[in-house]
């Protein structure tokens, strides 16, 4: 079942310099499908528009022409915008720019509180998305202690608490450590497992080898789209964007142009080391 839909997307920035009005063309008629449960990934350089197309998943941006359906729900309606992003939580790269409370569970609260939920049915809440992103013994904590990878997990859990159907993930673990990146994936992962869609725009090749698809963004439109192995064996294609390719199929495609035999399709380094003891 198709439960995000996107169709002939467009969208604009329009900025002044030196006082002539200016527009920046961010996406350029994009066509997206995404099923219950997927996890799917959306790639591209800076300004290629995966970020925009990201914030119209859930309303936080309308498409100056075309239409976003989200479970079957039209984002452009105000009347329906709370029901769009009751089903499609988000998670923005900054810990920081999400977290208003001063203790982690008052941030948790928070949403759940404005949705009128019954105080017995919040603590419950509380402690279950504390749980499912590890973070329970820190729910008496005041967040400015915590990492930035705790805060990460704690944003979630606020996401989380509102019983979303899918999540927007952009560009979650941009500002962590390899260790809080690791744990972030972790978690995402999960929450697959789970049934959740998973939307996650990411830089990190290795990141997107774990999703069911990939989307790959160029200059407001999709340059291409497909499994992790069919993208990421286009290599040539992939470096021509601007992107680059997991360091084993990189390793795999070099060995390759020398005349080694060896499979295209290495993404991870498992599948390398396999591969060469073979």
């Amino acid at each position: 079942m198709k439960k995000v839909f996107c169709e002939k997307v467009h969208y604009d920035y329009t900025y002044f310099s030196d006082e002539k009005e200016k527009t920046i063309k961010a996406l350029k008629g994009v066509d997206l499908e995404i099923n219950e449960g997927e996890f799917v990934s959306i790639l591209g350089i800076n300004g290629s528009g995966k970020s925009t197309l990201a914030k119209h998943l859930n309303g936080l941006y309308k498409p100056l022409r075309g239409v976003v359906y989200i479970d079957g729900i039209n984002t452009s309606q105000d009347e329906t915008i709370f029901e769009v992003r009751k089903y499609c939580g988000m998670i923005f790269q900054n810990p920081d720019n999400q977290i208003i409370g001063t203790i982690v569970e008052d941030d948790i609260a928070f949403g759940l509180e404005n949705l009128g939920i019954k105080p017995s049915e919040i603590i419950k809440r509380i402690n279950k998305s504390l749980e499912e992103v590890e973070m329970l013994e820190y729910k008496d904590k005041q967040p400015s202690m915590l990492s930035g990878g705790q805060k990460q997990r704690v944003s979630i859990a606020g996401v989380l608490a509102m019983e979303p159907k899918c999540i927007v993930f952009d560009e979650p673990t941009a500002m962590l450590d390899p260790v809080g990146r690791k744990k972030i994936m972790e978690i995402i992962k999960k929450l697959k497992d789970k049934g959740i869609t998973i939307v996650l725009i990411t830089h990190f090749m290795e990141e997107a080898i774990e999703s069911d698809r990939i989307i790959v963004m160029n200059d407001g439109e999709v340059e291409m789209r497909g499994t992790p192995v069919e993208i990421f064996t286009q290599v040539e294609k992939i470096k021509s964007i601007g992107l680059e390719v997991p360091l084993c199929t990189e390793i795999a495609y070099k060995l390759k142009k020398r005349g080694i035999t060896i499979k295209e399709d290495i993404l991870t380094i498992e599948e390398m080391v396999g591969e060469l003891c073979r």
